[in-house]
């Protein structure tokens, strides 16, 4: 070894023997014990983050009742459409070829055609004087 270096190794020791004063198995279990201290707090960290987003995420439960609102919303929109499909499918049936509802066939001649009876009176309510 060069002199350099022993002599370092020399007036180093007592340092070096403080510092490095664990055993192989001692410096493992140290080790362990820190990277299991690492792990815990990761976990720790993600499942605090997973809570945020149950909490405040897009379907957290701070958003809940914003979504049971909008469900409400769309369960009226839904009824109101299937009133209207209702009407409509009444109105089809109304028109089928093969049996017209006479009430209907002159109320859409008289609206579509411009036809009237000679005794009828036509009042428009749409124009206003």
């Amino acid at each position: 070894m060069p002199r350099r270096c022993s002599q370092f190794l020399a007036a180093h020791e007592k340092c070096l023997n403080r510092r490095f004063k664990y055993d192989s198995v001692q410096f493992v279990n140290a080790y362990s014990a820190r990277h299991e201290k690492r792990m815990q707090w990761l976990s720790l960290g993600w499942l605090l983050a997973l809570g945020a987003m149950a909490l405040v995420g897009p379907y957290g439960l701070l958003a809940w009742s914003e979504q049971s609102a909008l469900l409400d919303r769309r369960e009226q929109q839904i009824d109101a459409l299937r009133s209207d499909r209702a009407v409509l499918a009444n109105r089809v049936e109304r028109l089928n070829p093969a049996h017209v509802d006479p009430d209907l066939a002159s109320e859409l001649a008289r609206q579509n055609l411009n036809v009237a009876h000679p005794d009828e009176y036509i009042i428009d309510l749409d124009q206003q004087p």
